[in-house]
């Protein structure tokens, strides 16, 4: 609706913007999205522009922060592995549950923000066998559900010896693949795949 509601300076990174004080609530609202680019950037041609997805997104007073969910693994074997969720969360959040799904579809319980859950052998995540499993994270405010959000998570655990070298889930693992960038020289940042298999061979 004319105002400047916030900018990033860098290309590179997901952001939000909060809007809320702009909308004119019941009314026609214009929301314009801009990618500018600097002819003085670092490379000569930056094939630069908007590449992925952009969401208006109405939340409840009470919510979970925009990249407000960090699930972490803190031991991980075959026998078992342990997660835990710090969620940070805006407005009046009584209360924080996350629940645990397994690859499959069963549910493996719930567990409060900040608590260690533990998971009984653990089907865990290979490139080979990309189990994943999903925390659901559900905020309630004054009783109510607020706000809600999945996690998809995978269970591995990973080592690096001077003398065996690199271990993956327990077995000695060669990396294989190359360092490709995503703009394609001259022909710029739309993929081509004649393009990308010259690349590649």
């Amino acid at each position: 609706n004319g105002n400047l509601a916030g900018k990033n300076h860098f290309g590179y990174m997901s952001f939000e913007v909060e809007i809320t004080e702009f909308v004119r609530f019941g009314e026609e609202n214009m929301l314009a999205v801009l990618a500018e680019v600097d002819p003085d950037c670092s490379r000569w041609y930056s094939g630069a522009g908007i590449f992925r997805n952009i969401r208006l997104v109405i939340k409840e007073a009470a919510h979970i922060k925009y990249s407000g969910i960090h699930v972490k693994t803190p031991f991980v074997s075959e026998e078992k592995a342990t997660l835990t969720a710090v969620v940070s969360t805006e407005g009046n959040a009584d209360q924080i549950f996350n629940t645990v799904i397994s690859p499959n579809g069963e549910n493996l319980g719930e567990f409060a923000a900040g608590e260690m859950k533990e998971i009984a052998s653990p089907q865990l995540w290979s490139p080979e066998s990309p189990y994943l499993y999903s925390v659901i994270t559900r905020v309630y405010s004054e009783g109510k559900l607020a706000d809600e959000a999945e996690t998809k998570i995978g269970f591995r655990y990973f080592s690096y010896d001077e003398n065996e070298g690199f271990t993956f889930n327990g077995k000695k693992t060669v990396f294989k693949g190359v360092c490709q960038h995503h703009d394609l020289g001259i022909l710029g940042a739309a993929v081509e795949e004649s393009a990308l298999r010259r690349q590649l061979q």
